[in-house]
């Protein structure tokens, strides 16, 4: 008797062992589906925002080289918008603009760089086709691109 109980307890422990093997490959199966689920909705959603950044930065140049004499925004965004106009011979005002800032952090000796938006993806265009005017100068005109694009 002691002999079939014995027997009946290692049966019982092996069948239990197997159920539970099975069912932790079972788990971990549904887990690794999950997080491919979950890995592919990341990449797709990585994909949209690079393309919402992309899209936002579309009519955005930079400025480079203008000093931090400027400090309330609408002396900087009449500055941009005469710096433009004589610099490179254009007629701009302030409706091409949706806005002009400062980006970074404020350093003592170091002119952060200007930022501004334009209403036209064609201004943009334009100011780029005249930028070879500002050569000979400290100034310099780069489109707004991503540090994803940058690297």
């Amino acid at each position: 008797m002691d002999q079939q109980i014995k027997e009946l307890l290692t049966q019982f422990k092996d069948e239990l062992k197997q159920d539970m093997n099975t069912q932790r490959n079972l788990t971990v199966s549904e887990i690794k589906e999950s997080i491919n689920i979950i890995n592919d909705k990341i990449e797709k959603l990585s994909i949209k925002v690079n393309q919402v950044e992309r899209e936002s930065r579309k009519r955005n140049l930079i400025i480079f080289g203008i000093s931090e004499e400027f400090q309330d925004y609408w002396d900087l965004e009449s500055f941009v918008i005469s710096f433009l106009n004589e610099k490179l011979h254009l007629t701009l005002d302030v409706s091409h603009f949706d806005f002009v800032r400062r980006v970074g952090k404020f350093q003592e000796n170091k002119a952060r760089p200007i930022l501004f938006g334009l209403t036209q993806l064609r201004i943009k265009f334009i100011i780029i086709k005249n930028s070879p005017k500002l050569k000979g100068t400290n100034v310099k005109i780069s489109e707004d691109y991503s540090k994803e694009v940058l690297q």
